[in-house]
């Protein structure tokens, strides 16, 4: 892996000219289905829409993700919009940008799924992109990711065993689309904090992948983690340029996953502006983590100067929260009296705008996470936040909300039981019906390390308490609305919610089980056998440690074709991690109701509603992707007001470790003498090493199992991993006769 190199990158291209709102940052004064009559400028009438829009709600994804969940969650966010205000059959009705489920710009192809797959704007409309810039949807859809240096697409990624000529390498041996990037970046260098982001040394180096008993995860190294950082910088910049236009605007963000990262130091960012935060944040799936600091592990993961303390993970997490509410209770915000003049809703649903519920700040959790959920992490978006550990944040803002099998969803105020015995589950592995109720919290159970260690525990008996700080939805307690809801029907004249009349208010199927990848029917299953094949090359060997009968582990090595086609052949535990944007009883009959609603000028005028969708593109206006053909990384610089950095480990330099504590490969050595480490085949030589004080600690040479070829050629296959390192003596080199002499 080269050393990365750095470069200060603005949010946008000059290229991409800035578009102003044409229209007065003045209240509306309409009939419901009316059209907005704006000022006409140089004689001729501006291009407007023909509705009011209820709010602005703005996506951000996670890692190695487009924005999958896009789709299914714009079509029930419109849908449950209609719910609350009441448009179904109008011509205010709301409606999805992309309404077909197969829409060639928006699924990757069979052929090709390592293309892009949405339209390129190019700061205007064409025929690919039309229907999107216009639609009926209050939706502006954010993209972003990691950009690597151009062709590296096709470099190879690791050292080719079968290839003595040394081909160049790419930078980082991650997967990449045929734009030498990748959405979100790779998905194992997700972060648990905000600091741990601005790390520029390194990103994720653990070298585990032999270890690794997930197969369609892989654990390479990655590049430094400040794409996160870039990508706040970006929605942050997207936000300001809408409150600079308009200022009444209500912003809703909706992240998912370690979106919701770059979604929390976005609006820290804004603060340090002076710009207004979104009047409502949802953090989705979230990986931050109120947990205690997890030691050598963490440490290792995201160095130890970016380790915080618990008590500054809750702080920040309050300064989060402290800006959302802000916004809320801001002069700008729009008030009681401007909501009922812009006629958003029907009469009768006039009390559903809630002007009270600004300034929210939302935790929508799922225990079936198994990516959250993880050992390692276990964070908010997991286990959500239990009674105790809401009142340490101190925020009133801060609603939680928690969707799991069986769930009564929407219920509000109460405290839910996270364990196998409310999930109620009574199907198989594989999602068949057995009738008998499973005790496990994990289905399917936990995969092993080696054989021995679970990747997964379940929530300790305190964690499983989860108080549910929202407030129950309003539909749920009140019959007759439920009865129009169900009775509503849309424009086609066909029922809006057909599903509706028949549910007992309990999440079903929502939770996954285990399947197979599709590559020859289903595109993003394609796209995940090609990023496999493609982040190791066509001839390099993968080697992986399984565990036979008797519990005795043993490497097996094999082709990448052969690791490909292990993906497709064996059934996966689904990980659940995007099944709640996904949902439609989640988002089209909660989190539309969470929405705040108000003003959405942005729309009316399509020139400049373009020009926001091009701005939350980064492929259509980001430098960092369209003129950085060298791959430098995104200058991190200093993180915003609100991140506590207060250190885990204070009796520490930051990047000096104690010698009475054990230090990691990579950490400068600090103090000379003899170091010793335990890793499990470690040459004899090589386990105990005289190093002197401010040396970097190195990695350990470890000889591991040859192949057939290897033995018939009589070589012995040796590699370098990070390992850790304890003082053993700290006698100088000339009194210890003998480095090996008290190695057994």
């Amino acid at each position: 892996m080269k050393e990365p190199k750095f470069k200060q990158f603005t949010p946008k291209v000059d290229a991409l000219k800035e578009v102003p709102l044409k229209y007065e940052s003045t209240p509306l004064g309409l009939e419901l289905g009316r059209s907005i009559d704006g000022p006409e400028h140089e004689g001729k009438p501006v291009y407007r829409q023909t509705n009011p829009l209820p709010c602005l709600v703005i996506f951000v994804h996670g890692v190695n993700s487009e924005g999958e969940w896009y789709n299914d969650a714009e079509k029930h966010i419109c849908a449950g919009l209609n719910d609350r205000l009441g448009r179904w059959g109008s011509e205010v009705e709301l409606r999805t940008s992309v309404s077909k489920s197969d829409d060639s710009n928006y699924t990757y192809s069979l052929d090709r799924p390592l293309k892009r797959t949405r339209p390129l704007f190019e700061g205007g409309q064409t025929a690919a992109n039309s229907e999107y810039l216009i639609a009926k949807s209050p939706v502006i859809r954010f993209y972003w990711g990691f950009k690597s240096r151009k062709g590296d697409y096709g470099r190879p990624s690791a050292s080719d065993l079968n290839d003595r000529t040394h081909p160049e390498l790419r930078d980082y041996p991650v997967a990449l689309d045929e734009d030498d990037a990748w959405g979100g970046g790779p998905f194992q260098n997700g972060t648990s904090g905000l600091w741990h982001m601005f790390r520029k040394e390194k990103g994720f180096t653990l070298d585990f992948q032999s270890l690794n008993p997930v197969t369609d995860r892989y654990l390479t190294e990655c590049p430094p983690r400040t794409y996160y950082v870039h990508a706040a910088r970006r929605l942050a910049h997207l936000i300001a340029t809408v409150r600079r236009n308009s200022p009444h605007e209500t912003i809703n963000i909706v992240s998912h996953s370690q979106g919701t990262m770059v979604s929390m130091l976005a609006t820290l960012m804004l603060k340090e502006q002076g710009v207004r935060g979104p009047e409502a944040l949802f953090v989705c799936n979230s990986p931050f983590s109120l947990n205690d600091p997890g030691g050598l592990m963490e440490c290792a993961q995201f160095g130890e100067a970016y380790v915080v303390s618990q008590a500054a993970r809750f702080a920040t997490l309050k300064a989060v929260a402290d800006v959302v509410k802000e916004a809320g209770e801001h002069a700008d915000a729009t008030t009681d009296s401007e909501l009922e003049k812009m006629c958003l809703c029907t009469p009768a649903r006039k009390p559903l705008l809630n002007r009270e519920e600004y300034g929210k700040f939302y935790v929508y959790a799922n225990p079936h996470d198994r990516v959250m959920g993880a050992s390692v992490l276990r964070s908010i978006g997991w286990r959500a936040l239990m009674q105790a550990e809401q009142g340490r944040v101190g925020a009133s803002n801060l609603r939680v909300r928690m969707f799991a099998e069986n769930i009564e969803a929407g219920k509000g105020k109460y405290t839910y039981a996270a364990c196998a015995k409310s999930f109620a589950i009574t199907k198989d592995d594989d999602g068949n019906e057995i009738g008998t109720e499973r005790t496990e919290f994990w289905i399917p159970k936990s995969e092993k390390v080696m054989g021995v260690y679970g990747i997964y525990s379940p929530p300790n008996e305190a964690e499983e308490a989860v108080y549910i700080s929202a407030p129950t939805v309003p539909w749920l307690m009140d019959q007759v609305l439920r009865q129009h809801m169900e009775q509503a029907q849309n424009t086609e004249g066909r029922s809006a919610w057909p599903a509706l009349s028949g549910w007992n208010g309990r999440l079903k199927n929502f939770h996954e089980y285990r399947d197979y990848l599709k590559p020859k029917k289903n595109g993003g299953d394609a796209r995940d056998v090609d990023a496999y094949r493609q982040v190791y090359g066509p001839n390099y060997e993968v080697k992986r440690m399984e565990v036979d009968v008797y519990g005795k582990q043993y490497p097996v090595y094999k082709t990448v074709d052969e690791a490909a086609e292990d993906l497709i052949k064996i059934a996966h535990n689904q990980t659940n991690h995007s099944s709640l944007p996904k949902d439609e009883f989640v988002v089209r009959g909660v989190m539309a109701w969470d929405l705040a609603v108000g003003t959405n000028q942005s729309y009316t005028d399509v020139a400049y509603w373009s020009y926001l969708k091009a701005l939350a593109d980064w492929k259509c206006s980001d430098p960092y992707f369209l003129e950085n053909d060298e791959g430098h990384q995104p200058e991190p610089g200093e993180p915003p007001p609100g991140v506590d950095r207060t250190l885990a480990y204070p009796h520490r330099e930051p990047s000096v470790a104690s010698a009475t504590k054990p230090v990691v490969t990579g950490y400068t050595c600090p103090q000379t003498g003899w170091w010793q480490c335990d890793e499990a085949g470690a040459i004899a030589s090589e386990r105990r090493q005289f190093i002197q004080e401010g040396q970097i600690m190195p990695k350990v040479a470890v000889a591991s199992e040859p192949s057939l070829w290897q033995r018939v050629k009589g070589e012995q296959p040796v590699s370098n991993t990070a390992t850790v390192w304890r003082l053993a003596s700290d006698e100088q080199a000339a009194h210890v006769p003998n480095a090996d002499a008290n190695v057994s």
